[in-house]
């Protein structure tokens, strides 16, 4: 099974980041720009987290001699990905950021989920038809699916993609007729955002989620 890409992951961090601001062309503001997750994959589920830290957005210079924490565990700067990474795990059903940079240390607490969500694909996929495909909430997500957003991708065999979509209302997407062929494998890849928290004294968009990623083979369509 196809595992997700990281930067697709982002991607829709960074949009999020953007709306909760009121959109792009944003004024930056305040002290370094930090772009903060912690995700949660497979079944029991396992964390990690991923931290960028900027000098004031992502097209500024990453700032590589931070110290970056999530629940005391200190993350390791990777120069390639120009991101801080590690292994992480709960705390009391939370995961607490510290970061410090520039003479400053920022903080901010996001909600742990439990688990992962569960992929529900229709009995019978059928190409020419349309197909609803549903998951379940994250072990742990709020109530309200509104504070939630969630983004699913059909890829194939190699990666392409052949459907994307999102959803912050429901825990469902229609797939259109035609999207897949038949008798073609697929993978669907759901990724599932609690609402981003912000991180106080940071500079604007900067903040911090909980994320989860499933993923579900199509092994056939007629």
């Amino acid at each position: 099974m196809k595992l997700f890409a990281k930067g697709v992951l982002w991607a829709v961090l960074a949009a999020m980041s953007l709306t909760s601001c009121g959109g792009g062309g944003s004024t930056i503001h305040g002290g370094v720009f930090i772009m903060a997750g912690t995700y949660a994959t497979g079944s029991p589920a396992v964390y990690s987290a991923t931290v960028f830290v900027y000098t004031d957005n992502m097209n500024g210079a990453p700032i590589t001699d931070a110290t970056v924490m999530v629940n005391s565990q200190p993350l390791t700067y990777d120069a390639t990905a120009k991101y801080y990474m590690g292994t992480v795990s709960p705390d009391a059903g939370k995961f607490n950021l510290s970061v410090t940079a520039n003479g400053a240390t920022y903080t901010s607490t996001v909600d742990a989920f439990t688990s992962i969500p569960a992929i529900l694909l229709p009995s019978s996929f059928i190409a020419n038809n349309p197909n609803t495909i549903t998951w379940t909430k994250p072990g742990g997500a709020p109530a309200t699916s509104s504070t939630m957003f969630y983004n699913l991708e059909i890829v194939d065999t190699n990666f392409n993609r052949v459907y994307a979509g999102g959803s912050n209302t429901t825990e469902s997407v229609l797939i259109p007729a035609g999207t897949t062929l038949g008798s073609t494998s697929y993978y669907v890849n759901l990724y599932g955002t609690h609402q981003v928290y912000p991180i106080a004294n940071a500079a604007t968009g900067s903040n911090f989620s909980m994320q989860a990623y499933a993923a579900q083979a199509i092994l056939q369509t007629q």
